[in-house]
């Protein structure tokens, strides 16, 4: 909403295992008409916010997708693989279904999340892969302390980055795992957030995916409970 500017100018959606091209630029639908079913073609909301930006050429549309990587993306973008490198109505084409011309803005932008330690990540088409930029996003701590400082206490925020230091350093040396399997801050990003918070994060959230981690590790699992404890004694 920061970088478009309007709330209505943001859609969010997120990919699956079943989601497909007709639910993101355009598919038949059935709709009954009376005694009758109908099949017309109606726009996905890819069609939908690019229409919306070639009205408003002056501002910007930003289209979320969470967990782009779960989807199909060659089958859900189909011939948009094209549009999304090479903008603006000369770069037009014809649409299966509809047969309309279309093309995606120039002022309309696409976000993609995806949790990279998903091996899923893998699968990600190399077309696709070269149409956007790639950013890392690792545990920043400074920022958490300056968060937990100003929503909890400046005692709670040391303990909780000292914490998370030393869970991830241990994380980030074994051979099996690495920088991408770190554990991020906003599980502590809570407001008011005390020791008893923090027990309930590491034993209902973190522990459960330490667990996952280094599975029937007793000795690793050791380590991080010990460090918790030695860390909120």
């Amino acid at each position: 909403v920061y970088f478009a500017g309007r709330p209505d100018n943001v859609e969010i959606v997120q990919f699956h295992p079943s989601y497909g091209y007709e639910d993101f630029v355009e598919g038949i639908r059935p709709k009954p008409v009376g005694t009758q079913v109908t099949y017309p073609v109606e726009d996905g909301i890819m069609k939908s916010i690019c229409r919306k930006a070639e009205d408003r050429p002056n501002q910007k549309f930003v289209l979320v997708v969470d967990e782009i990587n779960r989807g199909h993306l060659a089958k859900i973008f189909g011939e948009l693989i094209h549009c999304l490198e090479y903008r603006g109505k000369d770069q037009a084409v014809i649409l299966p279904y509809s047969q309309e011309r279309f093309y995606i803005p120039e002022n309309v932008y696409i976000i993609g999340t995806m949790n990279s330690a998903d091996r899923s990540i893998a699968l990600v088409d190399f077309a696709l892969r070269r149409r956007f930029n790639f950013i890392e996003f690792f545990p920043k701590l400074d920022v958490l302390k300056q968060w937990l400082g100003k929503n909890a206490s400046v005692a709670i925020a040391d303990k909780v980055a000292a914490l998370l230091t030393r869970v991830n350093e241990r994380i980030n040396s074994d051979d099996k795992l690495g920088e991408y399997f770190q554990i991020g801050q906003t599980y502590f990003m809570k407001k008011n957030l005390d020791e008893k918070g923090v027990a309930d994060i590491w034993e209902y959230n973190i522990m459960p995916l330490l667990k996952e981690y280094f599975f029937e590790e007793k000795d690793e699992l050791d380590f991080f409970q010990k460090a918790y404890h030695d860390t909120f004694a």
